[in-house]
């Protein structure tokens, strides 16, 4: 799944901490993401602000377990 253009990222990742599994975020070019890493955090809100303005959008959140989608669906595009 995608996330939403107007996705408040900072209550996203706070939301991903409660999340039973993993959740990840893969780029097109092929970078993955554990959002449950304080790390991967800091460069996926990084990438959000740099110039590459695609790279958020065109990218997928991909959660471990499938309940998780639910606690993420307020920010993501089914």
């Amino acid at each position: 799944m995608r996330l939403k253009e107007n996705a408040k990222l900072v209550e996203f990742l706070q939301c991903t901490k409660q999340c039973t599994g993993e959740v990840y975020f893969k780029s097109t070019e092929g970078d993955v993401l554990n959002l449950k890493s304080q790390l991967s955090q800091y460069i996926f809100l990084a990438a959000s602000v740099s110039e590459n303005i695609r790279y958020l959008p065109e990218g997928e959140i991909e959660c471990q377990y499938e309940a998780d989608y639910a606690l993420l669906s307020p920010y993501l595009i089914p």
